[in-house]
């Protein structure tokens, strides 16, 4: 069971994860980018120095694409955003189903050569698209319990799955994913793991135990 924590914001829980990827190996840390990159009033959008030190210091971490950066990709202007993402594994470009430039999208994954992840809030993902992925997130970061809402995975694309992730509910989460064992799924958390809206490091290892520990069947 793959899990990605979203919006790591300061450089001293860089410095302080890399504990966690050595005893959970299927653990990502993602960053975001957006129009309130560097705002001290919008903590989940660190100062962009924070965003080169992540990818290269952590291993495998992933960048999601907010506001401005988002709206240029899906323009089919990539130069800021290409720039940005070196270092980082995945890219996801977060915007409404609708608002997708599918053309763009295609082009960006292809220019980028790495794993592009794309939202639905629909009940079915969206269609093949050459090094594209999904990621099914009703909550948009928000928090929003989208559990229920999830639709099954698709055998033939990696799928991701989001909305209101927390403590309380990977437990649904890990059973969820039982139900399929041949797809190829991950777990992404952002509000789940933030306290007074900072990345919260005390959740991040309680969840990633917690999963570890139902993996293993003692939980």
């Amino acid at each position: 069971m793959r899990l990605t924590f979203t919006g790591v914001d300061s450089h001293q829980i860089v410095r302080r994860i890399f504990d966690t990827q050595e005893a959970h190996r299927k653990v990502e840390f993602a960053v975001l980018v957006g129009s309130h990159s560097g705002d001290p009033a919008y903590p989940r959008f660190p100062h962009l120095n924070v965003v080169r030190h992540l990818a290269n210091t952590v291993a495998s971490p992933a960048i999601h694409f907010c506001g401005l950066y988002s709206r240029a990709i899906n323009k089919g202007e990539f130069d800021d955003a290409i720039a940005l993402a070196s270092g980082y594994r995945r890219i996801q470009v977060n915007a409404r189903t609708d608002d997708y430039n599918w053309v763009a999208i295609s082009d960006f994954a292809a220019k980028v050569g790495r794993e592009v992840i794309v939202q639905t809030r629909g009940q079915e993902f969206g269609g093949l698209l050459r090094g594209v992925s999904w990621l099914h997130d009703v909550s948009g970061g928000r928090g929003k319990d989208g559990v229920s809402m999830w639709p099954a995975p698709s055998i033939h694309r990696r799928c991701g799955f989001a909305g209101g992730l927390c403590y309380a509910n990977i437990r649904a989460a890990f059973t969820f994913a039982q139900r399929y064992p041949g797809a190829d799924i991950w777990f992404d958390m952002e509000s789940g793991v933030r306290t007074k809206d900072r990345f919260d490091l005390n959740k991040v290892w309680g969840i990633a135990d917690l999963v570890d520990r139902l993996e293993r069947g003692v939980a």
